[in-house]
């Protein structure tokens, strides 16, 4: 039986072991590699990304059945559910390594318990920022961190306090030739000031680390980022809701929004999250 803490432990290890490979690929990340689940051709850092975490977690036989992006679903046990996306935001991944210095992506990973989970069942999720050498992760009842994986120190990462909501910074998953923009088109038209990093990665990071006040995106097959996104959010202090207000903690993470595009907000608290609702209804 692992404990937390020694799941914790596999799971930063897992993720730094998918960032040296990142470092050691370097250009190579963004070389054509295999056939993924669906039939498609990724990239090299994407398949690679979720071979060392998988890799890690046979090491260390964690009772894990692993949902991933690229090698779909790997059944090492069936204790815990494992949620594995090896490089969210591909394209900024590209373009990071053709040149744009402010390019953002991560590789995400979720830990929960048993094989049908709840969101509210996570025990440890993370993002891995390779571009700043960020390791952002929460733990169960014990909060949110960021770990400078380059000095190897840690500290504690909560949600910001704002409470004007004029001043509120809002990301959202839109932009151009984004398949969800129809989703969230009539909710972003109605704010003042809107920005998308087009990567859920980036965005759950920058929501977390206070930067961010509102993060609003949709549902689509798989999950695997808000399975990810939720831990960390609450970890720091935020809410995920539904436009109804409902936290989707009690929301099984094979049903909720697997087969439709449901708007759902990340927010710094629930008065942000109410406030922000009440500007978009």
């Amino acid at each position: 039986m692992f404990t937390q803490e020694e799941l914790e432990r596999v799971g930063i290890e897992a993720m730094l072991d998918a960032y040296e490979n990142h470092q050691k690929l370097g250009k190579n990340n963004i070389l054509p590699y295999k056939k993924n689940q669906f039939g498609e051709t990724c990239l090299e850092g994407d398949w690679q990304a979720e071979e060392r975490v998988i890799e890690t977690f046979g090491r260390h036989k964690v009772p894990i059945t692993i949902i991933s992006e690229e090698h779909g679903r790997i059944e090492i046990g069936k204790e815990f559910t494992c949620v594995l996306d090896g490089q969210d935001g591909t394209n900024r991944l590209i373009a990071f390594m053709n040149g744009d210095e402010n390019a953002r992506y991560g590789t995400m990973l979720g830990i929960f318990r048993g094989t049908d989970p709840t969101y509210e069942d996570y025990i440890f999720n993370a993002i891995m920022e390779h571009r700043t050498s960020r390791l952002i992760f929460g733990a169960k009842n014990k909060g949110a961190f960021s770990m400078d994986v380059s000095n190897n120190t840690t500290t504690h990462v909560q949600t910001s306090q704002k409470r004007d909501f004029n001043m509120l910074e809002i990301l959202a998953d839109y932009y151009p030739g984004n398949p969800f923009n129809n989703t969230l088109e009539d909710y972003v038209k109605k704010l003042h000031h809107v920005n998308s990093l087009r990567s859920s990665a980036a965005h759950y990071v920058d929501l977390v680390s206070g930067k961010v006040d509102v993060v609003i995106e949709c549902t689509r097959k798989g999950n695997l980022e808000f399975a990810v996104g939720y831990g960390m959010v609450r970890e720091a202090g935020g809410v995920v809701v539904t436009l109804d207000g409902e936290d989707i903690g009690n929301k099984k993470y094979f049903d909720f929004g697997q087969k439709e595009h449901i708007p759902v907000v990340f927010a710094s608290d629930i008065y942000v999250a109410r406030k922000f609702i009440k500007q978009i209804e």
